[in-house]
């Protein structure tokens, strides 16, 4: 085996330690002199230590699609820059980081705010049970003496865990960590102890549908007209807000769709089932079919978790409408609605229906 820290190495030269002829005679030359000793080396080997991050993250909630980071790691070398060659992290938690999870990655944290804010991604992994290894051929990174080296662990949380799973990871140990000196080659022993990081509970977004509170009413009109409001329906999210995606609308009645020039939908902003001043235009779609889809991108509307978006759907009819023919819209199923988190952006599941209109 090599030298051990602490090890000390001295020379030192005596007089009778020194052989030496005459140039011309040849003949034997007695040394003189004190004995000189050379300075004390005492071998040192290199030490790396871990620490919390200064921001290592809090509990907080998990949506399917988002990115959270889980924990915050920092490092520190000693007396020679260290090479870290591995990094293994542990799940706590009633999730299962094998299947509910996307992505596990590893990041150097530049400016130690504990995110992802342009930093380099170091590595990925994939869990075995528990644990997770980060490693690289020739090492993750180096760490040198006096400059501390800050790294975070993210997930990408898939759509397969529960609502109420909850994911961390247990304290980084120093049999977590893998490093060698880069000076000297020597398999380094890490000290400290990091932290768990906060607990990151799922939660579950859904989108409920609904008939509006103020449907409008069945009616006689006259032809031609425009945005007579058909039928009013409800929106509301649970656990994250919702981007309403697309929305299915069925003709129903005893006219005929041709007679209907073009179907919009609005936000009905004071919710009172009639077409007004305070009211938004979000799409008008020609009625060429018995079905009209409505779909835009970036979403038709936001419906948050605080509040209940009402929408309202409209017809413009034309003369060639005749009298006693009605017009209306069908049932509006869950299937036809269609929305992502909008957090996550994964698809959120949408339940309930919206009666069919009255007929005009």
């Amino acid at each position: 085996p090599g030298p051990a820290a602490g090890d000390a190495f001295q020379l030192a030269l005596a007089s009778a330690d020194v052989t030496a002829q005459g140039l011309g005679s040849a003949a034997p030359v007695t040394a003189s002199g004190a004995t000189q000793t050379g300075g004390l080396k005492t071998v040192a080997i290199g030490t790396l230590s871990l620490a919390p991050g200064a921001n290592n993250p809090t509990a907080a909630q998990a949506f399917a699609g988002q990115t959270r980071v889980l924990q915050q790691v920092r490092l520190t070398a000693a007396v020679e820059a260290a090479r870290l060659d591995s990094l293994v992290i542990r799940h706590s938690g009633t999730g299962d980081p094998a299947t509910d999870l996307t992505q596990v990655l590893l990041y150097r944290d530049l400016n130690g705010n504990g995110q992802v804010d342009g930093d380099p991604l170091l590595d990925t992994a994939t869990f075995a049970g528990t644990n997770a290894t980060f490693s690289q051929g020739g090492g993750l990174l180096s760490v040198s003496p006096g400059s501390p080296v800050d790294l975070i662990v993210v997930y990408t949380f898939g759509a397969s865990a529960s609502e109420g799973e909850t994911f961390s990871l247990l304290a980084t140990a120093p049999a977590d960590l893998s490093a060698v000196g880069v000076t000297s080659g020597a398999t380094l022993t890490p000290t400290g102890a990091g932290a768990a990081g906060g607990v990151q509970t799922f939660r579950v977004g859904a989108l409920t549908l609904a008939s509006g509170s103020a449907p409008p009413a069945a009616g006689s009109i006259a032809v031609p007209t425009s945005r007579v409001a058909i039928q009013q329906l409800s929106l509301s999210a649970t656990g994250e807000g919702a981007r309403l995606q697309s929305l299915t609308i069925g003709f129903s009645g005893s006219g005929s769709v041709a007679h209907v020039q073009t179907a919009s939908l609005y936000l009905d902003n004071d919710g009172d089932g009639a077409l007004g001043a305070l009211d938004t235009l979000v799409q008008a779609q020609p009625m060429s079919a018995a079905t009209v889809v409505f779909s835009q991108g970036g979403g038709l509307a936001t419906v948050s978790t605080s509040s209940v978006v009402r929408l309202l759907v409209t017809y413009d009819l034309l003369a060639s409408a005749s009298p006693g023919e009605t017009y209306g819209a069908d049932l509006i199923t869950a299937g036809e609605v269609s929305a992502t988190g909008e957090i996550g952006a994964a698809a959120l599941t949408v339940s309930g229906s919206a009666a069919a209109s009255n007929l005009k």
